[in-house]
């Protein structure tokens, strides 16, 4: 088991490499496709590696099964709305052109 600290220097490189990785979706409209699908190759597997060494971590509202409350949904903290979503994964769809191989894998 981990310690306080040691927990906190993982979370901490985690939100190093993911602030990365979104300031290079963000930027997509200003990079040029073959650097953004390298920076995102480059970046999508620290992402992961860091992902897989984060703590386990219970929320109140886990802990709390009586309380089934939509407000406690994890989601109404999120900085991102749909909409905001939305125009980043059509400036995506369009920058990747035929280079998104989603409807030939899926």
């Amino acid at each position: 088991m981990r310690d306080l600290s040691e927990s906190a220097e993982v979370v901490s490189r985690f939100g190093a490499v993911a602030l990365e990785f979104c300031s290079v979706v963000e930027s997509a409209s200003r990079l040029e496709r073959t650097r953004l699908l390298t920076e995102v190759y480059r970046l999508l597997p620290k992402l992961l590696n860091e992902a897989t060494k984060l703590p386990c971590v219970r929320t109140k509202d886990e802990d709390d099964a009586s309380h089934k409350d939509e407000d406690s949904s994890p989601h109404r903290n999120a900085r991102m709305t749909y909409e905001q979503w939305e125009q980043i994964y059509s400036l995506l769809k369009e920058k990747l052109g035929d280079w998104d191989p989603y409807w030939q894998v899926f």
